[in-house]
């Protein structure tokens, strides 16, 4: 199973590093920043992980030329995705629950922080020098 996984902060990257070791068929494939149509050119993908990036119907469609049949949404919500496109390409689509506490947590510490300093805020989407993908070999 390869997985394209976009704009993952620092602990979602370790996650994915430990998922990998423990399921050796699994291939994770880290991005910075948001996805683009050519991502999806000239490879296969099983599932997008994506955060609040916008996930429309020419990116559904292209991810869905490429194998995708799953997104997953890494957020409280899931209206950054065009559902009705994943549907004619009978591709699901989920996101995760939070508590409400956390949503409440997550504001306070922006709020005393700052997004630069808040250690639940996401890398910048593109950092000058940094390729937009992340490879790594096994």
């Amino acid at each position: 199973m390869r997985i394209f996984a976009y704009d993952a902060n620092a602990g979602e990257i370790e996650f994915y590093r430990e998922f990998e070791r423990d399921h050796p068929d699994v291939e994770v494939v880290e991005f910075f920043g948001y996805p683009t149509i050519d991502d999806f050119t000239d490879t296969h993908v099983d599932v997008v992980s994506t955060s609040g990036a916008p996930f429309g119907a020419d990116l559904i469609e292209a991810a869905a030329k490429a194998g995708c049949r799953y997104v997953c949404a890494r957020s409280i919500g899931y209206d950054n995705i065009d559902l009705e496109a994943a549907a004619r390409c009978g591709m699901r689509v989920s996101n995760v629950t939070y508590s409400p506490h956390s949503v409440a947590e997550s504001l306070h510490r922006h709020d005393a922080h700052g997004p630069a300093q808040d250690p639940a805020h996401a890398a910048p989407l593109r950092r000058p020098g940094l390729p937009h993908r992340r490879t790594r070999r096994r």
